[in-house]
């Protein structure tokens, strides 16, 4: 996706508030990514031993939403179940602990990144969860009334 220099020049894209060079990248990345995945994803092989083989085996099924709508939950339910059933704060901890490990979710996020004070070491960060709708403007303005609502009837069959 070339950029044309110049500011009057850049076309910011509808579900963009902004566009800089780092976005443009970021998308000319993620379109080659695509792309090559769905190139590997289209070569069935039942025994991968390539890395591009294990690519298109891994990404084929992780695409194939009509299985993911045959399976539901059944794939999950064996950790939907251990939430179903964590009823205390130790239960609830215990599954948090399991986030790095599992597909639990928690309320901190743990990683390590380039310690910002300095940039010649790393720190370990202790962040907030993200939020499940991609902005906070989904939770709050009438614009997304249907998404929101959408997203609380989903959110209540688990």
């Amino acid at each position: 996706m070339p950029m044309e220099p110049g500011i009057d020049k850049t076309q910011i894209p509808p579900d963009k508030r902004a566009y800089l060079l780092r976005l443009a990248m970021s998308d000319l990345t993620e379109q080659r990514l695509h792309e090559m995945m769905e190139s590997l994803g289209a070569k069935p092989n039942d025994n991968p031993s390539t890395l591009e083989e294990k690519v298109g085996a891994f990404y084929r099924p992780f695409m194939d939403e009509a299985r993911v709508e045959q399976l539901g939950t059944k794939a999950i339910e064996a950790e939907l179940n251990d939430l179903k059933n964590a009823k205390t704060r130790d239960d609830f901890a215990a599954l948090m602990g399991r986030a790095t490990t599992d597909f639990e979710f928690s309320l901190l996020n743990p990683a390590i990144d380039v310690d910002l004070k300095d940039l010649h070491k790393y720190a370990f960060y202790l962040t907030q969860a993200g939020i499940g709708l991609p902005d906070r403007d989904y939770y709050l303005k009438p614009d997304f009334a249907a998404q929101r609502t959408a997203y609380q009837t989903m959110s209540q069959q688990f």
